[in-house]
């Protein structure tokens, strides 16, 4: 294909309780000849110099919003395939299931969320097609009696609201949802490394959260309690918000398609004038819990475990210590999978665990020792 336009697009689906992941190949042809009609309305669309291409399934946001846009990509592949020769060149093409399950690159994941979307590309030589598309699609791009139809009857699907938009409406909108949740910094991270083609940016937090972006690595500090109080002089209430935006935003990042890369910070404050991401890969945390250590702690002695928790975080750390002894272990799950790991760590480890105690940090708390 060699049209001068891609322009991504979707529909924004509100519901109620969702349906099937994704319509047969006959449900999918009704509903792309629906939203074709739709589009037709809306846009000044010609079909002698456009092509539309479908992929007629449901996806969660997390699954479309990531870097390279993996399901337009994959939709354009297709399309390429497709839309080969001068007869080809300016056709719609409905993409749907076969036996409950998408082509490669296409298959939605499960999701119980109540926004859900369907995407499509428009291909054009137009220049104004692609200016009224920017401009236009979601201000006026409310889908007709027809569309809600074909997706309720083929998609099981019982929609609320359901509207137009670019890639682009989509990035605003989320940017919206982050910024309500308090997730600002998170969410320049995952907005630059979904726009821009070589990202590079960092972010810091009120919080002392630390994000450093290189197209789709992120690289983030992992700061212990007495790192958090050395370093930036937090209370144990401070180190549960640190730690409850630092979850927060790891999740998104992860469903967001970014990789990953937290390492254990041995020093602060970095360089600011360079940034060296090599040091970063040297102190990277890959298993499912990272440990300190302030001294040496024998394994034939009898220990006494903590579990340091929030109200507000659930567990913080696991802490391990010998009765007459002043060194201490402490565990820090980066999963909710690495607590189960630690404990059993600590009962392989230590032998002679003579008792455990917990210790909930509150307002105004104490560093437990």
């Amino acid at each position: 294909m060699t049209h001068q336009h891609q322009l991504k697009g979707l529909i924004a689906l509100e519901c109620q309780q969702t349906g099937q992941q994704a319509a047969d190949r006959q449900a999918a042809s009704e509903i792309t000849a629906a939203m074709a009609k739709d589009l037709s309305a809306i846009l000044p669309m010609q079909s002698a110099t456009s092509a539309m291409v479908v992929a007629c399934a449901q996806y969660p946001v997390e699954q479309v919003l990531q870097p390279q846009w993996p399901i337009h990509h994959a939709l354009a592949q297709y399309a390429s395939a497709a839309f080969q020769g001068e007869s080809q060149q300016n056709k719609v093409l409905s993409i749907g299931a076969n036996n409950d399950l998408m082509p490669a690159g296409l298959q939605p994941k499960q999701s119980e969320q109540p926004l859900l979307l369907l995407p499509f590309i428009v291909f054009t030589d137009d220049d104004h097609l692609a200016a009224c598309f920017e401009k236009d699609l979601m201000r006026k791009g409310m889908i007709s009696p027809g569309t809600y139809q074909a997706l309720n009857n083929h998609m099981g699907l019982h929609v609320n609201h359901a509207n137009y938009m670019t890639h682009l409406d989509l990035v605003a909108m989320m940017h919206n949802h982050y910024q309500q949740l308090g997730q600002d910094s998170a969410w320049q991270m995952i907005e630059h490394a979904v726009l821009q083609d070589q990202a590079k940016t960092r972010v810091h937090s009120a919080h002392h959260n630390h994000y450093y972006l290189v197209d789709h690595l992120l690289f983030t500090p992992m700061f212990s309690m007495v790192q958090m109080d050395q370093f930036f002089g937090a209370s144990p209430q401070g180190y549960v918000d640190w730690l409850v935006q630092q979850r927060t935003a790891m999740a998104a990042f992860e469903a967001h398609g970014l990789e990953i890369h937290a390492f254990q910070a041995t020093h602060w404050p970095l360089s600011e004038e360079k940034i060296c991401l090599g040091s970063f890969e040297q102190q990277r945390l890959t298993g499912d819990y990272w440990l300190t250590c302030d001294g040496e702690l024998a394994t034939d002695q009898g220990v006494e475990i903590t579990f340091i928790e929030s109200q507000k975080a659930g567990l913080v750390a696991i802490g391990v210590k010998a009765k007459d002894q002043q060194s201490q272990l402490c565990y820090y799950p980066l999963h909710p999978g690495g607590i189960g790991a630690i404990e059993q760590q600590i009962k392989q480890q230590f032998k002679q665990i003579t008792g455990h105690r917990v210790h909930v940090l509150e307002d105004n708390d104490h560093w437990p020792s």
